[in-house]
């Protein structure tokens, strides 16, 4: 029920202001005035890391290592006017594997949902070409932003044979900052890059969390392009329900590729 409330106050975000005009020619005025663009991914992850579990209530604790790979869906949306624009991201993933230690099967699932909400900024261009077509097309830009990250993260640990399984969902939110700077090297490949830095010990985070993307787009049109991406994510963070508490530290990596939609 939170995700869906969390998604809806994000789209009323994004439009409360058109719907608020009183007439059909100003709302044509307030989106002409707009960019939109949205990209689904499809990311091959691989989160390698280590998980720790433990119940309080008979001293119970158990170490493992991670490495495990998923197909994560990922949406992202960002609505542009001028210089300034904001931007919406969701994650979700279910990583699980079977270990085998000591001579027994554990079961390790972690299952994150992560919504972002941010604003940004372009604060430099450097003119590429004189070619004819937006500014993100002709231009090397620079960005700046600022947001919040939702975490909804279920973990999960089954103890085949011994009837134990330490069962732990938490939600938590902490801020984040990022720059990104696009460089279209021609008038059908872009290539871009993001970086950005979070927790800062805020929420669950142990520690500051790290993202990292690079990659290029090719545009079949104005209106849509596909793009390839190395993705890379550093997580720290404990999650606690009554007396079970988990903690996760992890590097999620893998290439990203997307659908990419303009309007």
């Amino acid at each position: 029920m939170e995700r869906v409330v969390l998604c809806l106050l994000l789209v009323g975000l994004c439009f409360s202001h058109a719907y608020g005009q009183d007439e059909e020619g100003e709302l044509l005025s307030f989106l002409d005035d707009w960019s939109f663009k949205i990209t689904r991914y499809f990311w091959w992850a691989n989160e390698d890391g280590d998980i720790t579990a433990s119940d309080e209530s008979d001293g119970f604790e158990f170490e493992s290592s991670l490495d495990i790979s998923d197909l994560a869906s990922i949406t992202a949306f960002e609505a542009w006017k001028g210089d300034w624009g904001f931007a919406g991201y969701w994650l979700s993933a279910d990583f699980e594997d079977d270990i085998e230690k000591d001579g027994k099967i554990i079961e390790q699932t972690i299952e994150p949902w992560i919504l972002d909400v941010s604003f940004g900024y372009r604060f430099a261009e450097f003119p590429m070409s004189d070619r004819v077509g937006p500014d993100w097309l002709r231009n090397i830009s620079l960005y700046a932003g600022a947001g919040l990250r939702y975490w909804d993260v279920t973990t999960e640990i089954d103890f085949l044979g011994d009837g134990r399984t330490i069962s732990v969902e938490d939600q938590w939110v902490e801020p984040f900052l990022n720059a990104m700077m696009r460089f279209p090297v021609s008038s059908k490949l872009i290539l871009s890059s993001n970086l950005g830095v979070g927790g800062f010990g805020i929420g669950n985070s142990d520690d500051l969390s790290w993202h990292f993307a690079i990659g290029g787009e090719y545009l079949f049109s104005k209106y849509l392009s596909l793009s390839l991406s190395y993705v890379a994510f550093d997580s720290s963070f404990e999650v606690q329900s009554g007396t079970e508490k988990v903690s996760v530290d992890a590097d999620t990596s893998g290439l990203a590729l997307a659908l990419v939609f303009r309007f």
